[in-house]
């Protein structure tokens, strides 16, 4: 009972239903029961990364990109930078896979047992230069200075 109560009341919900996707009623459901897994205070690095693992696989990537972009602020940066250089819609959300893309893949290896410092040195900076690389052949360097 209080479940469909908040599908119907909660911010979350009204979150996912303005987020611009369209979902069927189960995969709503799905995604908001996923969405609501993210205010558990003990929430580990794993299991958002697994969050975030359901949710592509249950609605994909394209349709999650757009869904995290509507409650994640660096989305409203990004989409200012990318207005100054008169970028299309599709290519802005382009850009924002490209960066939650690299930082799930960065929260992946990161997460990994037994790294050394230097190691993760490493691979945060080679992360870093491949997310700057795609986003530079994306929007072009000037507009990757702006939203990076």
């Amino acid at each position: 009972m209080l479940f469909e109560y908040e599908l119907r009341a909660a911010p979350l919900a009204a979150l996912i239903a303005t987020s611009g996707i369209e979902l069927g009623e189960h995969e709503f459901r799905a995604s908001f029961r996923q969405l609501r897994r993210l205010s558990d205070p003990g929430l580990s690095t794993s299991h958002y990364l697994e969050i975030r693992r359901d949710l592509r696989n249950l609605i994909g990537s394209a349709r999650l990109n757009r869904l995290w972009a509507a409650q994640d602020p660096r989305f409203m940066a990004i989409r200012r930078a990318a207005a100054a250089h008169s970028l299309r819609e599709d290519t802005i959300y382009g850009a924002y896979s490209i960066i939650a893309d690299a930082q799930d893949a960065l929260l992946q290896e990161l997460s990994a047992d037994g790294r050394r410092a230097d190691t993760e040195n490493r691979m945060l900076r080679d992360a870093l230069a491949e997310r700057d690389r795609r986003l530079a052949g994306l929007v072009g360097a000037s507009t990757l200075r702006e939203i990076c």
